[in-house]
């Protein structure tokens, strides 16, 4: 059986183009050499950065700011991971954006949610964690901290990506993965994971809740069209945990294929 997608640019059918017989390590994920940190107000690559959150977050703004930024821009080698990492008001955008990120870390990024205007494409990145839709993930990592290593909501493709180094459980904090809650108003969908790897601590008790490599867990809104296939996961309190929280909510047309548990 084939998932067919809400939207034809975003492919939920294997295309045969991985590699299954590599396996995504620290050796082949995530960024490496030297990097330029960006922890203040600046311009580069094209692309003007502003503080946001009293200096706590490092800001591309595309509707106050950024106005004259190019269609499609490369950014190369930057270290975000002194602060947090946001780009805001996409949906206000003045154009189309593809916004490329090549070997660069990130402690915390968020993307808009609801928006159509911007594509994100991470390549050999390093996250603790990622929080937003419409961005594809090619050879990332992601890992480091306590809590999820990524909460995706619309349009989100990870591949060849590897998921580790998640602390064991402190303080009553849980950490999934990945997980699927929703956002009130707005279907999870379009989600693809494949060719990726999870290695993570077993968390399953009353103080810290319960953890899974795969946790498909609708809490805010509908999900529909996810597709987790040729994947090696390990470790959770569960390897995958799918369902809805609340009665009124539905979880549609999501297929685990090829899962090496």
């Amino acid at each position: 059986p084939t998932i067919a997608p809400t939207t034809p640019k975003y492919e939920l059918v294997s295309s045969g183009y991985y590699d299954y017989n590599v396996i995504p390590d620290k050796y082949n994920t995530g960024c490496s050499g030297g990097l330029t940190k960006i922890n203040s107000a600046c311009t580069v690559d094209g692309v003007e950065f502003s503080m946001g959150d009293n200096g706590g977050t490092v800001v591309i703004d595309l509707y106050y700011r950024n106005k004259d930024m190019a269609s499609e821009v490369v950014i190369r080698n930057k270290d975000f991971s002194d602060c947090k990492f946001a780009v805001r008001h996409s949906d206000n955008a003045n154009k189309n954006y593809t916004i490329r990120f090549v070997n660069c870390k990130f402690a915390v990024a968020a993307t808009d949610i609801d928006q159509d205007k911007v594509d994100f494409y991470f390549t050999n990145c390093t996250f603790q964690n990622f929080y937003g839709s419409e961005a594809t993930f090619t050879r990332c990592y992601f890992g480091d901290r306590a809590g999820d290593g990524m909460n995706p909501f619309k349009n989100i493709t990870v591949q060849n990506c590897y998921f580790a180094g998640f602390p064991q459980n402190m303080g009553g904090v849980h950490g999934d993965a990945m997980q699927v809650y929703g956002k009130a108003g707005i279907d999870a969908e379009n989600i693809i994971f494949r060719n990726s790897r999870i290695e993570i601590p077993i968390i399953a008790s009353r103080k810290g809740g319960i953890n899974a490599c795969f946790m498909v867990q609708l809490e805010y809104s509908n999900g529909k069209n996810m597709l987790y296939e040729n994947c090696i996961i390990n470790g959770g309190g569960y390897s995958i945990y799918a369902h809805v929280v609340k009665d009124d909510l539905t979880i549609e047309n999501v297929m685990f294929r090829n899962i090496s548990i």
